[in-house]
């Protein structure tokens, strides 16, 4: 079985395109104009590369300025999934898509911090709630509007249309992946 990387395409035999003027060949093969660097005739994985590429771009632009304010990205994500009257540590994994295993840790650090504390819950003993403390609510208020406009920043002079056309398309891919 072949061995997958970032240089290779999902088929065996590519064909290689000569190269002309203005245009170049991609690691998989496919002839890229110079201008946008979209191939000429994309592939399911020419498009999960740009997938990909995107989004640990945008994760490391992100982690950089919650980084500014002391936080990764993902105890930023669990800090803005607790309501004020808290929320099982169960569902705190699955509201800010974390795993339960690196929940712990998270919240963990977070605990440690002072931005969080563990608190038995009133009508069922066995369960464990994640509730924000002072110091984190006054955190999380600082950070979110300076994480949205950074979010906005990343997206300056994209048309309204083509966000809805972005999302439409990740929605889809994401239900064509959840199957």
């Amino acid at each position: 079985m072949p061995v997958m990387d970032d240089r290779h395409s999902l088929t065996h035999d590519v064909q290689r395109a000569p190269s002309t003027a203005g245009f170049s060949e991609s690691a998989s093969g496919q002839v890229r104009s110079e201008g946008d660097g979209v191939p000429a005739q994309p592939t399911a994985y020419d498009a999960y590369r740009a997938l990909r590429r995107a989004f640990l771009a945008v994760k490391r632009s992100l982690g950089e300025e919650l980084a500014r304010h002391g936080l990764t990205g993902a105890q930023f994500a669990v800090l803005t999934r607790i309501p004020d009257e808290g929320i099982p540590l169960t569902q705190l994994a699955e509201a800010s898509w974390s795993d339960p295993g690196n929940l712990t840790g998270i919240v963990d650090r977070l605990e440690r911090d002072g931005l969080v504390q563990r608190q038995r819950s009133a009508e069922d003993r066995r369960v464990v709630l994640a509730k924000l403390t002072e110091q984190g609510r006054r955190v999380l208020d600082a950070v979110t509007p300076v994480h949205r406009a950074h979010i906005a920043q990343l997206f300056d002079g994209f048309a309204q249309q083509e966000l809805v056309d972005l999302i439409a398309l990740l929605d889809r891919l994401a239900e064509r992946a959840a199957r």
